[in-house]
């Protein structure tokens, strides 16, 4: 992912990311870290701005996902060696694509969160995608969101 500009709160969330992971002994980092950490960010950030325009209480959110986490059973895993998931780098593979096509040259968590509502039925385990959806956040209306702030 090294050909991705990311911005540096994107970065600051990959990185919650990945202590996210190695607090739970995941083995990699997944779709659902990297979107607890957004969920974590500070509330001034741009994404959660959009997100709090749903009427999402960010705490309980935050609780669904640690406690989905928590019942995760492995050892612990040397950082150096821990790695994406294949869907989370497709997904923020495909978020460059969204941040491009929405003129921006650094990919920011909105774009995360475009990609992941965008991906495609076969993704039928993307835990972040069925959130959102369950929250009432589809794809279209999360880009009109960012379309009417811009």
């Amino acid at each position: 992912m090294s050909n991705i500009n990311f911005s540096e709160e994107m970065i600051m969330v990959l990185e919650d990311a990945k202590n996210i992971a190695l607090h739970y002994h995941y083995k990699q980092i997944g779709t659902e870290h990297i979107f607890l950490a957004i969920v974590r960010f500070p509330e001034e950030s741009y994404t959660k701005q959009l997100l709090s325009k749903y009427s999402i209480s960010f705490e309980k959110l935050q609780y669904e996902i640690e406690n989905m986490l928590a019942n995760h059973d492995e050892e612990e895993i040397d950082p150096e060696k821990i790695t994406y998931t294949i869907q989370a780098n497709n997904i923020l593979r495909s978020a460059a694509l969204h941040a491009r096509s929405l003129l921006n040259p650094l990919v920011e968590p909105q774009h995360f969160i475009l990609a992941t509502l965008k991906e495609g039925p076969a993704a039928s385990n993307n835990v972040v995608k069925a959130i959102l959806n369950q929250m009432g956040i589809g794809y279209q209306s999360f880009l009109a969101k960012i379309k009417n702030e811009n």
